[in-house]
C-alpha cells in the first residue's frame, strides 16, 4: 500500500468519533488483509490492492457489502475466490471491529447521560449502537428544539 493512500485512510480515520477510532486500531487490519492476501495465493501487486480495497472499506470510503465485487474487479478474479476473500476478511477484520466499536460504546455509556433521543434511535435501528456515539457537534440534544419541531408537525397536519 503506498504513503498517499495510507494517509488518506489516516485522514479518515481522524474525522471519526474516539470509539470508532480505537475500534478500527485495535484490529490489525493491514497484517490481517496482507495474511489472507497470501493465503490465496495472490501475488505481492494484488496483496496491495486487497490491502487498499480493505483500508478503504474500513474507513467507509467504500461499501463493505460492495467488498466482493470490488475484489473481484479490481483483482481480477473469480466471483468464488472473491467472495471466500471477502467472507474471510469480514470475519477477521469487520466482524471484529464492530464487536469492539459496541464493546467501547457500551463502556462509555456508563459515564454519559442519554438523551431521551438517542434512545428513540437506538430502538428505532434495531439495537445498532452506533446511535450513542459523540459526533464532532457533541451528542445530540434536540429538547430545545422539541417545541418547534411540534409546530412543525401540528402546521404540517393541518395543511395535509
Amino acid at each position: 500500500m503506498t504513503e498517499k493512500t495510507k494517509k488518506i485512510i489516516k485522514d479518515q480515520m481522524n474525522i471519526f468519533p474516539k470509539e470508532l477510532q480505537e475500534a478500527i486500531n485495535s484490529i490489525a487490519w493491514e497484517k490481517i488483509s496482507e495474511e489472507v492476501g497470501v493465503k490465496y495465493l495472490l501475488d505481492k501487486e494484488e496483496t496491495s490492492v486487497l490491502q487498499i480495497i480493505t483500508g478503504l472499506a474500513v474507513v467507509g470510503i467504500s461499501n463493505v457489502e460492495l467488498l466482493t465485487d470490488s475484489i473481484e474487479e479490481e483483482i481480477g478474479m473469480s466471483s468464488d475466490e472473491a467472495q471466500k476473500i471477502s467472507n474471510e476478511l469480514n470475519e477477521k477484520i469487520f466482524d471484529l471491529i464492530n464487536a469492539s466499536l459496541e464493546a467501547n460504546i457500551k463502556k462509555d455509556l456508563k459515564n454519559k447521560t442519554i438523551t431521551w433521543q438517542q434512545n428513540l434511535d437506538f430502538v428505532l435501528s434495531g439495537g445498532n449502537y452506533s446511535v450513542f456515539l459523540e459526533t464532532e457537534k457533541g451528542p445530540t440534544d434536540n429538547t430545545t428544539n422539541t417545541e418547534s419541531k411540534e409546530n412543525l408537525l401540528v402546521n404540517f397536519l393541518k395543511n395535509s
